[in-house]
């Protein structure tokens, strides 16, 4: 994984203000599903960063050896940062994008499957409707709830 640092002087410091993910990849094998985001800077006044990302399942328990699910979130949204004084750091405007701060979070934490489950429960509700992925999101939940369970 790669981020984006921002800093900024702050009198006579140099103090961090925001940190995003540049680029995320978890592939299979190591992970119950497959991830990517990548970021890039659209402007700086005021910073608006776009992120291009997608996930989808893999199934490890056939012997197929690359079993790929369908992709089940394939999108990108532009993020404008504001500068907060309170804390000194440049703030999402999350409301204006499509994803949230948690959902951002989820690609960093790629081993917090219950951060992902948690941040977008309401995709995986949408996922559970749908008869091609269902069966995908139920292997991938039990997966999580046998990893944890332990």
């Amino acid at each position: 994984m790669e981020q984006l640092l921002f800093y900024k002087y702050d009198d006579d410091k140099l103090i961090p203000v925001l940190n995003e993910p540049e680029s995320c990849n978890a592939q299979a094998f190591w992970e119950f599903r497959i991830l990517w985001l990548e970021s890039k800077i659209q402007q700086t006044n005021p910073l608006t960063i776009k992120m291009v990302y997608h996930q989808q399942f893999y199934n490890d328990n056939n012997d197929v050896y690359f079993n790929y699910g369908p992709i089940f979130l394939n999108d990108s949204t532009s993020i404008e940062y504001r500068w907060d004084e309170s804390s000194k750091t440049l703030r999402g405007q999350y409301q204006q994008s499509k994803l949230n701060k948690a959902q951002i979070l989820s690609y960093y934490l790629t081993d917090n499957d219950y951060l992902f489950i948690n941040s977008h429960y309401k995709l995986l509700k949408v996922v559970l409707a749908d008869e091609k992925q269902r069966p995908w999101l139920l292997d991938y939940l039990n997966k999580v709830k046998n990893y944890y369970d332990h």
